[in-house]
């Protein structure tokens, strides 16, 4: 599926799930971070969201959007800076 994934790096192994880090093992080792004490109930957001049944074409204006970051990250690389002007 889309977003699912896993890598290592420095015997750190990475598993991540829709795009969010599902699992950590360190050596093998399943490594789980203690999260701090918090007042509120956070817990739906320590979990991937839930895929939608169906999928959906991606609005226009999202992807023109995207294209536009992309051209202007791409113009900015070639012209030495974010700063820079074209002439």
């Amino acid at each position: 599926a889309a977003g699912n994934f896993t890598f290592t790096n420095n015997n750190i192994t990475y598993h991540v799930q829709s795009g969010l880090l599902h699992a950590t093992h360190v050596y093998n080792e399943a490594f789980s971070p203690i999260p701090p004490p918090l007042k509120a109930n956070f817990t739906q957001f320590l979990q991937p969201p839930a895929l939608p049944d169906q999928s959906a074409p991606i609005n226009s204006d999202i992807i023109d959007e995207v294209l536009c970051i992309a051209r202007h990250h791409r113009n900015a690389d070639d012209s030495g800076g974010l700063l820079a002007i074209k002439r």
